[in-house]
């Protein structure tokens, strides 16, 4: 017979780095291919703002990979999808026509699949706010 099982931490689910590692490149590469497009298209309204948007989605992609999540602390992990969220923010705001709104889907899957409906339920009082 199999017991209850003790509430589980963050930084203790292997699935939680593997998530966010996937979520990470995943964003990184529709975020390359977006770039690309924008580039060519000649949409960008502010360089300045993309560059650092991109560069802050490329640079969080690859320490989401070099980091050990799993011996950090639990709210170490959620700092990911709010930079990703701060990023896109400044891609949105550089390239307001092309679409990067859309790449907001990412760090919402993130909070969803490892903050649950804890998670999901802050993300929707703040974005309420605004």
């Amino acid at each position: 017979m199999v017991g209850p099982m003790a509430p589980m931490i963050i930084g203790e689910r292997p699935a939680v780095s593997r998530t966010l590692v996937a979520n990470q490149l995943m964003l990184s590469a529709a975020t390359l291919i977006g770039a690309i497009a924008s580039m060519l298209s000649g949409h960008i309204v502010s360089a300045p703002l993309f560059v650092t948007g991109a560069g802050v989605i490329f640079v969080l992609g690859i320490v989401a990979v070099l980091v050990p999540w799993a011996s950090l602390p639990a709210w170490a992990a959620p700092i990911v999808p709010v930079a990703d969220v701060v990023a896109i923010a400044l891609l949105r705001e550089s390239a307001p026509t092309d679409g990067f709104g859309l790449l907001w889907a990412f760090p919402a899957m993130w909070i969803g699949a490892v903050l649950a409906l804890r998670g999901v339920g802050s993300a929707v009082r703040i974005g309420d706010r605004g």
